[in-house]
């Protein structure tokens, strides 16, 4: 969770839904690793960096991914993500998060 910032006001939307907030985003990322055997592909695409001032900016990609998860199922999912992004310590850390996505059949 290097590039989050473990913060009580992140902010976490989600196919059209408030998800929740850094706890939210931390639990999804370790039931991903830990329900995931393999990936056999990442891509992102479309990807856009917007500089709002020079202590904030936001990032925009798709992406589509391939994996197998612990029950050996192939899951084949694509969408796209919006993050905020602030400058806190030097170091830019994602404060807002809003993902769409959907498995392909």
């Amino acid at each position: 969770m290097l590039h989050y910032a473990d913060e009580d006001n992140h902010v976490l939307f989600g196919d059209g839904e408030y998800w929740g907030n850094y706890k939210t985003v931390s639990d999804i990322w370790e039931n991903f690793i830990q329900d995931t055997k393999k990936i056999l592909e990442w891509n992102t695409s479309n990807e856009y960096v917007n500089l709002l001032s020079k202590n904030s900016a936001s990032y925009l990609m798709e992406y589509y991914s391939v994996r197998i998860n612990k029950s050996g199922d192939t899951l084949k999912v694509r969408g796209s993500v919006g993050y905020g992004l602030k400058k806190l310590d030097g170091n830019w850390k994602i404060v807002t998060t809003n993902v769409f996505h959907h498995e392909v059949r």
